[in-house]
């Protein structure tokens, strides 16, 4: 009996960002944006840290694509009225573009298609859930062939951890949140998301000393051994 089979699980949900490549890809994707235009950059990652202080980890009602715009402006540029909206979502959109063209690039973690090859073989369904917009980045990593169904956090005007964001995928799935595995890379936003839904949680990192998860590992070669080999 493998650990999957043990623990009753039915899907295995990812985290991107971070999770399936290395966070350091990320972090020059956001660089190189934000050569363009730093203000609004600097601004857009801090409202994004206001957002989700703001709604923690409880389960709040889903924010239409208007309202959540509107509140990311109003984090953003808290003098501007809503006159300055399609400036501010003109400026949203070339960024994400230039996202979209750097991850052409993007390479996954080793081993991580056979992981998600895996999966697929023992039954189990694969979702993902990204806050940021999913574009073209599964068919890029070179797993879409495996993904049952893929949530962009934005569109349900929510950002991790908020449990609005985990409650997505337990209706996706159609499953009881206890047989759900969610892996991702950040205690906070992730491992802390998954288990304030009752969700399984696995943690992908190279540095955690301590963890809440169920499961640690450093690479997709040591989570293969821990979700395949027999316990």
């Amino acid at each position: 009996m493998t650990w999957l089979e043990k623990n009753g699980i039915k899907c295995v949900c990812f985290d991107i960002d971070g999770t399936l490549y290395d966070i350091s890809f990320l972090n020059r994707v956001l660089f190189k944006s934000a050569l363009s235009s730093p203000l609004f950059s600097i601004r857009y990652m801090m409202m994004r840290k206001k957002m989700r202080d703001e709604d923690g980890e409880v389960v709040l009602d889903r924010m239409d694509s208007l309202s959540f715009k509107k509140r990311e402006m109003a984090l953003s540029y808290p003098s501007k009225d809503e006159k300055w909206l399609p400036i501010f979502l003109e400026k949203e959109k070339k960024m994400h573009s230039s996202w979209d063209r750097e991850y052409r690039k993007v390479r996954p973690f080793d081993n991580l298609e056979r992981v998600f090859a895996l999966i697929r073989k023992s039954g189990i369904r694969i979702g993902v859930l990204s806050d940021f917009p999913l574009s073209e980045k599964l068919a890029h990593l070179g797993i879409e062939p495996y993904v049952d169904f893929a949530i962009s956090a934005e569109d349900i005007g929510r950002l991790k951890p908020c449990g609005t964001c985990f409650l997505e995928i337990v209706k996706k799935a159609s499953l009881d949140p206890s047989q759900i595995l969610y892996v991702g890379d950040s205690e906070k936003k992730d491992v802390k998301g998954a288990k304030s839904c009752n969700m399984h949680a696995a943690l992908i990192s190279r540095s955690a000393n301590e963890s809440m998860a169920d499961i640690v590992a450093k690479d997709y070669y040591e989570m293969e051994k821990i979700l395949f080999s027999e316990v």
